[in-house]
C-alpha cells in the first residue's frame, strides 16, 4: 500500500457485517496514532470504537509498504489476539485492546468506509493498494512468513543463488526438498515474473542463468550442476565406440555451434554477444537465451562466455575412437538380457578458466577465459 503524507484519519481495509447491524472490523491509520484495528457495533456515523488495538507503524510517506495484520482467536464474547507486520518485520503494540470481533463479517471495502458516501461522510483512503490477500490462518500450518512476503514484493527476491530459486519455485509448486538434488551454483538471480507461467520453464529459465542443464536425474530428482562443475576438466571415463550402443544419436558437427548470443533478463534487458572470428571462419550462427541474471552486466558476461565457448564446432564424436561427452547423471540398469548405463549428456565444452599459480591454467592466452 502506498499513502500520501496525512494528518487526517484514514480508513483502510473494512470488513463488515450486512444485513443486521453491520457492525464492522476496520485497519485505518492515524498519524498520531500509527495503524490501529478498531470495531465499531454499527457502520453509523456518530458509533464509537467498541475495541482498538494500536500499532507503532507509521507509513504515511508517500512510500510503498507491505502491511499485514493478523486477527486470531476471534470470537463474539472472545477477545482476539491481533497482530500487525509493517515491511516484513512486527509492529510494536502501543495500546493492546481489548478487541471482540463480530460474529459475521461478509462485505469486504477497500480503501475506505464507503458505506457512509450516502451521508457525505465516507472516510476514503488517500493512497493507493497493490494486491490484497485474505488468509483463514485455520487453514494452514502457522503463521505466513511476512518477512518473506514482503522481499517477495519489495526485490522479488534478487540476489539468490540460482539453485536457491530453483528450490523456492519448487517448493511453490509442492515439490520437497528430497526430491531434489542441486549443487551450490555460482550465478545470482534477479526478479523473475511467474504469474501464468509453468513452474518447470522459470526453473528452467533460472538455470540458464548459470549455464547448466536442469534435467531429471536417474534416481527421479530434479537435478542441476553448478557451472564450476565444468571448469578445466580432464577426462574421468573413456567410452570406445564399440561399447556405445549403435541407436545412440550424436549431433552434427554445428548443432551447438553458437558465435552470436543474445541474453535477456526477465526484466527485458537485451545484449548481444558476437565472436567475430568464429563469425569470419564459419559464417553466423546465432542463438537466444532468456535468462533470470540479476544485472545486465552478468547476462552480458553469460553472452560472451557462450559465444566464446561455441564459437567453433564441436569435432565429429563418431566414427572416432572415442567420444567425449559431459556426464550429468549416469543410470544403471541391470535386467535378464543386459548390463546398461543410460546416460544424461551434455557437449564436451568444459571451460579452459584462467587459474593463478597453476600450470597450465596460469597461462592466460586465447586458449583461455574468464569465467563470467
Amino acid at each position: 500500500m502506498q499513502l500520501a503524507q496525512t494528518s487526517v484519519h484514514e480508513d483502510m481495509v473494512t470488513l463488515a457485517d450486512y444485513p443486521g447491524a453491520a457492525a464492522q472490523l476496520v485497519i485505518a491509520y492515524d498519524p498520531a496514532l500509527g495503524i490501529h484495528v478498531y470495531v465499531t457495533a454499527t457502520s453509523a456515523p456518530s458509533a464509537w470504537p467498541t475495541g482498538a488495538v494500536y500499532f507503532d507503524g507509521q507509513v504515511a510517506d508517500g512510500g510503498w509498504h507491505h502491511v499485514a495484520v493478523t486477527v486470531q482467536g476471534a470470537g463474539p464474547s472472545a477477545a482476539a489476539t491481533v497482530s500487525c507486520y509493517v515491511d516484513g518485520r512486527a509492529a510494536a503494540v502501543t495500546s493492546p485492546g481489548p478487541l471482540t470481533v463480530p460474529a459475521s463479517l461478509n462485505v469486504l471495502t477497500v480503501g475506505g468506509r464507503d458505506d457512509l458516501l450516502n451521508l457525505g461522510q465516507a472516510q476514503l483512503m488517500a493512497g493507493s493498494v497493490y494486491g490484497l490477500v485474505l488468509t483463514d490462518l485455520a487453514a494452514v500450518p502457522g503463521l505466513p512468513s511476512f518477512a518473506a512476503h514482503y522481499a517477495a514484493a519489495a526485490t522479488g527476491f534478487a540476489g539468490e543463488r540460482v539453485d536457491q530459486r530453483i528450490t523456492r519455485i519448487a517448493r511453490y509448486a509442492g515439490v520437497p526438498a528430497r526430491w531434489l538434488n542441486l549443487g551450490a551454483c555460482v550465478s545470482v538471480c534477479g526478479p523473475q515474473p511467474c504469474a501464468g507461467r509453468l513452474p518447470l520453464d522459470v526453473m528452467r529459465e533460472a538455470a540458464r542463468t548459470e549455464n547448466s542443464p536442469l534435467f531429471c536425474a536417474g534416481d527421479g530428482r530434479i537435478t542441476i550442476h553448478p557451472r564450476t562443475a565444468r571448469y578445466n576438466r580432464s577426462p574421468a571415463w573413456t567410452v570406445q565406440a564399440s561399447e556405445v550402443d549403435p541407436a545412440t544419436a550424436f549431433p552434427d558437427d554445428f548443432s551447438y555451434t553458437a558465435n552470436q548470443v543474445d541474453t535477456s533478463t526477465a526484466s527485458g534487458t537485451a545484449t548481444r554477444a558476437n565472436n567475430p572470428a568464429s563469425q569470419a571462419k564459419y559464417g553466423v550462427y546465432g542463438t537466444s537465451v532468456q535468462t533470470a541474471c540479476a544485472t545486465a552486466a552478468d547476462a552480458a558476461a553469460l553472452g560472451q562466455w557462450l559465444a566464446a565457448q561455441n564459437g567453433d564446432p564441436p569435432h565429429a564424436q563418431l566414427p572416432q575412437a572415442a567420444a567425449g561427452m559431459f556426464f550429468e547423471g549416469v543410470t544403471e540398469v541391470i535386467d535378464s538380457a543386459a548390463h546398461t548405463f543410460e546416460i544424461a549428456a551434455s557437449p564436451n565444452t568444459s571451460g579452459n578458466v584462467h587459474q593463478l599459480d597453476t600450470a597450465p591454467q596460469g597461462q592466460l592466452d586465447a586458449g583461455f577465459i574468464i569465467a563470467y
